[in-house]
């Protein structure tokens, strides 16, 4: 005997009852699970800088939160590039699983909202603190954007479709995601085009009305599909909300911005009716 009385358990579980599996896994295992629905806090941070940039009453310090808040979502943007980059090279057989397997492949759209909203940033609050090269470097990324945009969408249903990953009645609001960043072209077009050249101004207008008219037609047949066969069930009924409100959302900001800068953007003999005599027209 050693003095010492014998320790109870009084019924409480072990020390080695409490350890966590979880607590062995390394780095490179931990980035498995960082997915693309990891974009949408930069997407929410982007939203964030805009909203600041368009309060009405603008101040020298609400500027200044604003450039360090666009400065932050930047670096964490492009942290969160870097994670995903070495996700695929780790382990590449995510990178097809990423934009083949729900839900992972909805989010993809979230990773392009967050370049949408940075493209934004840039002209609310690059624009007015440096040269004449930033309005070039955001004209460059709208036109990718665009063109991108517009390619993942396509793929993205055509993928969809083809290999039967969702019947119709299973098709949900988040789908379409995918046409909301291809939408955003539009409002990012009335955001940069007043502070483009004229000669640039115009085809950038055009192209987000085209956009932005893309992203209604896309909304028209999954309404028609909930409304007339009562799709989807009434607990999810409230998600019906975004199809509606997102494309008149960003439709009424296009339009009285592109006719604000209209006027001024039309060149002179642009169309071939300008050309004729007014007594021919």
């Amino acid at each position: 005997m050693n003095g010492h009385a014998p320790v109870q358990n009084h019924g409480l579980p072990m020390k080695s009852e409490f350890d966590d599996t979880a607590a062995d896994v390394g780095l490179r295992g931990r980035i498995t699970d960082f997915t693309f629905a990891n974009f949408t806090c930069t997407q929410s941070t982007g939203a964030v800088v805009i909203m600041l940039s368009e309060t009405p009453h603008q101040f020298h310090g609400l500027q200044t939160i604003g450039v360090i808040i666009f400065i932050f979502n930047i670096v964490v943007f492009l942290c969160f590039c870097a994670v995903m980059l070495t996700r695929f090279i780790l382990h590449p057989h995510m990178l097809k699983k990423s934009v083949t397997t729900p839900p992972e492949c909805f989010f993809i759209g979230s990773f392009w909202l967050s370049m949408a909203t940075v493209i934004m940033s840039m002209q609310q609050f690059g624009v007015p603190h440096t040269g004449f090269w930033v309005v070039v470097a955001i004209r460059v990324l709208f036109w990718m954007y665009a063109a991108v945009t517009l390619i993942y969408a396509t793929a993205m249903f055509t993928m969809l479709y083809l290999k039967s990953i969702l019947t119709p009645s299973q098709i949900q609001p988040a789908m379409f995601i995918s046409v909301y960043n291809t939408m955003l072209t539009g409002t990012i077009a009335a955001f940069i085009a007043r502070s483009q050249p004229p000669a640039a101004r115009l085809p950038i207008i055009v192209a987000g009305v085209a956009y932005q008219g893309l992203g209604c037609a896309q909304y028209l047949p999954p309404s028609y599909d909930y409304f007339a066969r009562c799709h989807p069930l009434m607990g999810r009924m409230v998600t019906v909300c975004r199809l509606v409100g997102d494309s008149l959302l960003f439709t009424f900001r296009l339009l009285p911005n592109c006719l604000l800068v209209t006027p001024d953007s039309i060149p002179e003999n642009w169309s071939p009716l300008s050309r004729q005599p007014t007594h021919e027209l």
